[in-house]
């Protein structure tokens, strides 16, 4: 297959389980000093981006390149500090893949505070997720704790989110690197994925709730697993035939972009996506459709063949009991 020959190196243990697994948590390989730069260029929810940006670009894909032998480029990433639990607090998938199991693209990501991830191994190579296979995958969730200095990367299309209910830190600074693409693929691929940026659609009321839900553990598990069932099962790119013209979908949620000045004196605000290069994007004009066929549909659908096999369960039981 075209998209699996980084993959699939033979004699490498860690690409071996990038493939496998689809992550790979890398330890103790950022210098604390450059920790400690970074973390003073972090200040509540404003950031210095001229600062970090040097950061980024000599202490994350430089470090997992050389540890690989790869040479991925990264086309957007964000900075968050605690205010990201809008869309991580909720298992997702930060692309969604329509056919392709095996697109070399990648999230790289640094915590500059100890927290906790979770993880479903091997999600990554199911893009739709059999209904009958749904619960085995959730059953699956495992939890690593990441520290300061540490970088997990992982394949994009990997089932996670982010664990706020266990955190009283103010402080949750994470560095994201998304859509981290092989050099020389990624004139193959970088063209075929279509980024969904919320535009004038993004809702501060809804990630205001979201926040302040993501804390409650017994509330937010009920909401985590029934949005589960929805990207577990592929976020409806079934039913939507537009999708099908690129590899994978990359959204962004409900948070908007912004173009940084760069300036090492500047505070600026964080958790926005910020790109690094041209990007095809969802037409503003579109973006209604595409969350409604990604979303909406297949989450009325799905609930459809609950109901149908919760009734036809109820209708057997009632046969075994009445003979």
């Amino acid at each position: 297959m075209l998209y699996n020959i980084i993959l699939t190196m033979e004699g490498d243990k860690i690409i071996s389980l990038l493939n496998t697994e689809g992550y790979f948590l890398f330890k103790n390989v950022i210098p604390k000093t450059e920790i400690e730069f970074a973390k003073k260029n972090i200040k509540g929810t404003k950031i210095k981006y001229g600062n970090l940006l040097k950061f980024i670009d000599t202490n994350m894909l430089p470090v997992v390149n050389k540890k690989l032998d790869w040479k991925l480029i990264n086309t957007k990433y964000r900075i968050s500090n605690n205010n990201n639990s809008s869309d991580a607090t909720g298992l997702h998938r930060d692309i969604q893949l329509h056919k392709e199991k095996h697109i070399p693209i990648f999230t790289c990501l640094s915590y500059l505070d100890e927290e906790i991830m979770e993880l479903i191994p091997g999600s990554h190579s199911k893009p739709v997720i059999e209904a009958h296979n749904l619960l085995k995958y959730y059953n699956k969730r495992i939890r690593l704790r990441i520290k300061p200095g540490d970088i997990l990367l992982f394949n994009a299309s990997m089932i996670h989110r982010g664990i706020f209910y266990k955190n009283n830190n103010p402080n949750r600074r994470l560095i994201q690197l998304f859509d981290c693409i092989p050099k020389e693929l990624f004139r193959r691929i970088q063209p075929r994925i279509l980024h969904l940026p919320c535009l004038d659609k993004c809702s501060s009321s809804f990630s205001g709730l979201i926040k302040y839900i993501s804390k409650m553990e017994f509330l937010i598990s009920i909401v985590i697993f029934i949005n589960y069932l929805n990207v577990a099962r592929g976020y409806g790119t079934n039913y939507n035939f537009v999708s099908k013209e690129y590899l994978g979908l990359s959204t962004e949620a409900n948070q908007d972009r912004l173009e940084p000045k760069y300036n090492k004196d500047i505070w600026e605000d964080s958790n926005l996506y910020i790109t690094r290069g041209d990007l095809v994007n969802n037409p503003k004009d579109k973006i209604s459709y595409y969350f409604f066929y990604s979303q909406l549909l297949n989450s009325i659908l799905f609930t459809i063949y609950i109901i149908v096999f919760i009734v036809i369960v109820i209708y057997l039981l009632k046969l075994s009991f009445s003979s």
